[in-house]
């Protein structure tokens, strides 16, 4: 389906572009889709061929190299960073907080 380049300089003409597209992509949906009704063999073909590229998605999801699946080893890198900074701070905060309570507690002390 090979179209031209077309030049769209208005608005107006970018919405018409738009149903355009619309029109022709519902009216090869409708096609396709009495194409599967009419067709039994057309039917099966489709579902053998969409059950294969799920099974080779799947299949190449599991078999990624860790060169291609850095984007998940960054991710978990990231995740035990945050964990890590996130105990230091709450470590930090424990012991400043027990730090003022025994200035508090000092404090008191040589009030009394």
């Amino acid at each position: 389906m090979s179209e031209s380049v077309r030049y769209i300089h208005t608005q107006e003409q970018a919405q018409a572009e738009l149903v355009r597209l619309d029109v022709l992509d519902k009216a090869y949906r409708d096609r396709r889709k009495q194409r599967l009704l009419n067709n039994p063999q057309f039917a099966q073909q489709d579902r053998e061929m969409r059950s294969q590229r799920t099974r080779n998605n799947r299949n190449k999801k599991r078999n990624l190299s860790d060169s291609e699946n850095s984007w998940q080893v960054i991710h978990e890198m990231n995740s035990a960073r945050q964990a890590k900074s996130r105990k230091i701070a709450k470590d930090k905060q424990f012991i400043q907080d027990v730090q003022e309570q025994q200035d508090m507690i000092e404090k008191v002390q040589q009030r009394y």
